[in-house]
Order: structure tokens, then C-alpha cells, then sequence
């Protein structure tokens, strides 16, 4: 049944329909803009920017040695947490966590934070799809709703990244809507600030989407072994 739920969602994102049935499109849409607001936001908290997420920007804080310290601990006692309750991923939580305090001894923070607006919604989506693949519950409308929250970023993403990678013209105004706005789109500051280009930029974030889809549909369908839980079924279940 999930694999309905998206097929319905995919074609309500694509379709230009009257209210009310482009709803769907717009929940998408809205949904997209806030998990990509927060992909920055997380990834700011994690190298020491307290950021706030809105629909449409992200408020950062000035850097604080401080608070980063704090995210530190708070990293650190995330795996001593997962060490005593969720054994399965403890290898998992300490190897984010060494990535991310090394990273931020490191130059490339700026760049890491301006991708993760897209790159963090598109795990945020590969998440969320795996949670209503994987869903056992009988609420119905459970498994619609985490499923729009999925599909949402990955849709959305992988169209805009298309778009960018074969046409010229939606590069230029991409880049141009920009200036005018006085702040630099995420892909053009990474492209001032690096070799790459807007184009090359989109064809990873392309390929990224596709293979967090992929690694959240084989999860869902091949879930690992879990010992000595019986309620374990109870982990799919998201309101």
C-alpha cells in the first residue's frame, strides 16, 4: 500500500491543478520549504551557530565557542545514551559524532551549512519514506501523512536539481534571482566559494536523492533483526 501512497502523492506534486485539489502540491511544497529551513538550522546548531528554522529563511546566531561546547556534550551524551538503550546504532552515533566536532576545526562549516538546506531535506525525506514503507500501524491516514513528508523534499529536490542540470536559462535565473534578492541561493555561494559549478552541484544533489530513496526503500523492506523486542513494531509508529 505505501508504494500507492506515493505513486498518488508523486502525480498530485507534478499536476498544476485548481484548489482544491492542488492542495497536495502546495502541502508538498510547504513542507519541502520547512525541512530544507531546518537542514540549515541543524547543521549551523552542530558547529556552534544557534539558528532558528522558518518557512522560508533560517535566523542564525553569531558563532559561540560556548554553546558550541555544549553541542559537544550533547553529542557525546547522545552516544553514551545509544550505548545503553539503542545498542544497534551506538556505532552509528559515534562515528557522526567524531565527523561532526572534527568538521568543525575545519574551514568548509559555511559551505557544509549552505548545502545542508537541500542535502539535510533530502535526508529528512529518505527518513520520513522509510518510516511509512516501513509502517505497520492500521491508521491509515498515519502512513499518508509520514509519507507526505517524505516525498516531499525528495519530489521537489530532484525537479529543481533537473532543471538546473540540463537548462542554461533556469541556471542563469537562478543565479540572477540571487543578486536581486542580495543574498546568494545556496548552490551559487557554494559555487563562489569552490570549483564546482551550479550545474555539477545539482547532478549530486540528483544523485543523492536517488540513492537516499533507494537505501530508505531497501531498509523498509529488508528491516534488520531485532533480539529480545517484541514491541519493536512499535518504533514505526510516528503521531
Amino acid at each position: 500500500m505505501g508504494l500507492v501512497f506515493f505513486g498518488v502523492l508523486i502525480a498530485a506534486s507534478l499536476q498544476k491543478m485548481p484548489l482544491p485539489l492542488s492542495l497536495p502540491a502546495l502541502l508538498i511544497d510547504a513542507v519541502d520549504a520547512w525541512e530544507h529551513e531546518c537542514g540549515h538550522a541543524i547543521t549551523g546548531i552542530i558547529f556552534g551557530i544557534f539558528s532558528v528554522p522558518l518557512l522560508m529563511l533560517t535566523l542564525p546566531f553569531p558563532y559561540s565557542w560556548t554553546f558550541q561546547i555544549v553541542v559537544w556534550i550533547a553529542l557525546i551524551g547522545g552516544c553514551i545514551y545509544t550505548y545503553l538503550k539503542k545498542r544497534e546504532i551506538f556505532i552509528g552515533a559515534v562515528i557522526f559524532t567524531i565527523i561532526a566536532i572534527a568538521l568543525s576545526f575545519t574551514p568548509y562549516t559555511d559551505l557544509i551549512i549552505s548545502y545542508m538546506g537541500h542535502g539535510g531535506a533530502i535526508l529528512f525525506g529518505g527518513f520520513f519514506m522509510y518510516k511509512a514503507w516501513a509502517y505497520k500501524g492500521d491508521n491509515i491516514f498515519n502512513q499518508i501523512f509520514i509519507a507526505i513528508i517524505g516525498v516531499a523534499p525528495i519530489i521537489n529536490n530532484i525537479i529543481f536539481c533537473y532543471n538546473l542540470s540540463i537548462s542554461a536559462d533556469a541556471r542563469g535565473k537562478y543565479t540572477f534571482s540571487s543578486f536581486l534578492a542580495g543574498v546568494h541561493n545556496d548552490f551559487s555561494k557554494i559555487s563562489l566559494q569552490t570549483s564546482l559549478t551550479v550545474q555539477q552541484i545539482a547532478i549530486f544533489t540528483i544523485i543523492l536523492a536517488i540513492v537516499v530513496t533507494v537505501t530508505a526503500f531497501l531498509l523498509a523492506i529488508f528491516p534488520a533483526s531485532v533480539k529480545d523486542k517484541p514491541d519493536a513494531d512499535s518504533s514505526y509508529k510516528l503521531l
